[in-house]
């Protein structure tokens, strides 16, 4: 059964990211004002509370214990070019954190590059496979080459699975 369930899976990774027609659901957004600033929903709403800073993250995790229900702030790093259907943040190792969706229910704007984001969810160890490295490279802007050069044995990282996503207005 696993083994069945191992190429369902990542087909189905693959299949995700790759470009849809316009018909499908896109970016969910809202925007609430708190405070002076104004933060824009995609995902579920919820009340930014005192989250820990993605810098601030790998020390709270004990043990590669998941976290469930945080909320984390950083820098939004990349974002899916193709969908806006991942995005990454900065660790402090100088690593970073990707970014995933609920049930794929939910998209952030593919121009979010820059901005501050506060993301609420789980935040777990994963090892995210070759394949996939190079895949989330090219829908992040890199050549087909140029990923297949830089990937070549999976990655163990910490990863995000948000339920909400609430970006901060650029300050400009």
């Amino acid at each position: 059964m696993r083994m069945i369930l191992i190429p369902f899976l990542l087909l189905s990774l693959t299949a995700a990211c790759q470009e849809t027609n316009s018909s499908e659901a896109s970016t969910q957004e809202s925007t609430t004002t708190a405070g002076k600033a104004e933060l824009v929903f995609s995902g579920q709403e919820f009340s930014p509370a005192t989250p820990v800073t993605s810098l601030e993250l790998a020390s709270k995790m004990e043990e590669g214990a998941a976290l469930e229900s945080i909320q984390v702030e950083g820098e939004v790093l990349a974002v899916c070019k193709m969908k806006g259907c991942w995005m990454t943040m900065p660790l402090a190792n100088g690593e970073e954190m990707r970014v995933t969706f609920k049930d794929y229910g939910f998209f952030v704007p593919k121009d979010c590059a820059g901005q501050t984001a506060i993301i609420e969810g789980r935040a777990y160890l994963d090892t995210t496979s070759v394949e996939d490295l190079r895949h989330y490279a090219v829908d992040g802007g890199m050549t087909e080459e140029e990923a297949a050069e830089k990937y070549t044995a999976p990655e163990i990282a910490i990863a995000f699975e948000a339920t909400g996503v609430a970006l901060k207005p650029s300050e400009e």
